[in-house]
């Protein structure tokens, strides 16, 4: 597809305005404080660093899904339900949120929009005092379309299911899309049945979709600024990521084998799904609120080659790799590398692991290197189609905490409380212990100003980050830390708010010496 077509799809989605949003209580309504549209956050490059920021604050990518797809599709919770799941995520420390919002959660029924659902889950994320970032599922989630169903019976152009409580499953597409093949067309393979009910492909870039699904993001952008701007104006959403691994429509060994096998010609569909990409994140740019946009790949085929050439389109602005079973030093290591590669591109890592006992040392490596890390996933479901993945998340259904939660919880702490810095400080003056994640290790580090020895026998992780005139360091546990370069008699402690602003809570007297034992999670400043 040229320029010329995609403006033409642009142009037609922006006919598409915004009605009147849900009032939620636990989030009152202010008077509007703005009138224009806005940019809400950004991908900028200063002094050698690549990081997010918004409202002009240097952002730390550290996050954690909550599948709500999971919670109220497959267990039919009501996502007015779900706020205990914010206030848990807030209880991790993390910064973010990673909430799918789905075709069909903002057009159920052809011409039909709502902006319930996100007011809803921006509601709660004001609540706790969490950033979102909205994980679009639309028309290619991990290869395939997910049209949901209504009942049992066949029909060739259509796409039923019945989950097994017998009722209805709803996909992330609306249900107009998946019966009707002559408007919306699609490869020629077989449908199957899956969880969301029947799984086809539709084709990327068949102009009648992409003009549908554009102008269901430009009507939720759009009613996230509404939102926004009449709650306090907190830039509550962060940034929308397009798809979900949409790569795997190409990559995926099943895939490949059936599209193959019906002629699909698959260097066509890379193209096509670049195209796609392309026009749904230049529908978040053109958005009243427009935000960083980004794609998640599966590390499948020729991820990398699909990486650099999306990352270099005009509506994506980084590219991010599911780095499953990279969960070692070496590993993650060398995927960031290639990803910093990529030009202009920021390090992302979408989705890891919650079961990986390291998580707090691999995203201590992600954020020296200047890059972003989130965990897959929060809590587990109940779903029986997703009983292999229950050990993956950091609470069980029940609430439960997997062995390493507090781990991560305990650091994220003391990433969280210096976020801005920890985004934005030159790599050569991010210090970070521990990165090998051992039970006992003493390491010493040099900053540009500064020589730090620190030691652990009860597998904490710590750093010590020079910026602007200032180190600041932390540990997760009781720890020794030695500092040349500093003034002792000037050590305060405290946390860097949201806003990018030391708050002071103390100040930290009494060592006699450069030697210093950490209380665990306290966030030191020194001059």
């Amino acid at each position: 597809m040229n320029k010329k077509i995609i403006s033409s799809v642009m142009a037609a989605v922006l006919t598409f305005g915004i009605c009147g949003c849900s009032e939620q209580s636990v989030d009152p309504v202010t008077a509007p404080v703005y009138d224009e549209p806005i940019i809400a956050s950004q991908l900028v490059e200063k002094e050698g660093r690549q990081y997010i920021e918004s409202n002009g604050v240097p952002y730390l990518f550290m996050g954690i899904q909550i599948r709500v797809d999971y919670l109220t599709r497959l267990e039919k919770q009501e996502p007015e339900k779900l706020e205990r799941y914010f206030e848990l995520a807030r209880g991790m420390n993390v910064t973010s949120v990673q909430i799918p919002i789905a075709w069909s959660d903002v057009e159920p029924e052809k011409d039909q929009y709502t902006s319930e659902v996100i007011d809803t889950y921006m509601g709660f994320c004001n609540k706790y005092d969490l950033k979102m970032e909205i994980l679009w599922y639309g028309s290619n989630m991990c290869g395939s379309t997910e049209g949901g169903g209504r009942s049992a019976g066949t029909l060739e152009n259509g796409s039923f299911y019945v989950d097994t409580s017998g009722h209805f499953t709803q996909g992330h597409v609306p249900f107009y899309i998946s019966i009707d093949p002559d408007t919306y067309p699609r490869y020629p393979v077989r449908n199957t049945e899956w969880v969301f009910g029947r799984h086809y492909r539709l084709i990327p870039d068949a102009e009648t979709t992409m003009e549908r699904e554009a102008a269901a993001i430009t009507y939720l952008m759009n009613a996230v600024w509404e939102y926004d701007r009449t709650h306090g104006g907190k830039r509550t959403v962060i940034g929308v990521q397009v798809e979900n691994e949409p790569n795997m429509i190409y990559t995926y060994p099943d895939i490949v084998n059936e599209m193959s096998a019906a002629g699909v010609n698959l260097d066509e569909v890379k193209e096509a799904t670049l195209r796609q990409l392309d026009v749904m994140g230049q529908a978040v740019k053109n958005s009243k609120y427009k935000t960083y946009t980004r794609v998640n790949l599966s590390m499948t085929g020729d991820h990398w080659d699909f990486a650099e050439k999306c990352a270099a389109t005009e509506g994506i602005d980084f590219v991010g790799m599911d780095a499953y079973g990279y969960d070692s030093y070496v590993g993650l290591n060398g995927v960031i590398d290639d990803l910093q590669a990529i030009p202009g591109n920021y390090a992302n890592i979408p989705e890891m692991g919650g079961d990986y006992s390291n998580n707090d040392a691999l995203q201590l490596l992600t954020f020296k290197k200047g890059g972003g890390y989130s965990v897959f996933e929060l809590v587990s479901t109940t779903s029986e189609f997703f009983a292999d993945w229950r050990y993956i998340a950091l609470y069980t259904s029940d609430l439960n905490k997997n062995l390493w939660t507090d781990r991560l919880m305990e650091a994220n702490a003391i990433f969280r409380g210096g976020a801005c810095i920890l985004a934005s400080a030159k790599e050569e003056d991010f210090l970070a212990f521990n990165l090998l994640a051992q039970q006992n290790s003493e390491e010493m580090q040099t900053s540009s100003s500064c020589d730090v020895t620190w030691s652990t026998q009860s597998r904490g992780i710590a750093y010590a980050v020079e910026k602007d005139g200032y180190l600041l360091f932390a540990s997760t546990q009781a720890d020794t830390m030695q500092i040349e370069g500093v003034l002792m008699d000037q050590i305060e402690f405290g946390i860097y708010d949201s806003f990018g602003k030391w708050q002071k809570d103390g100040d930290a007297n009494g060592f006699s010496s450069n030697k210093i034992i950490l209380e665990p999670g306290r966030i030191y400043r020194a001059k």
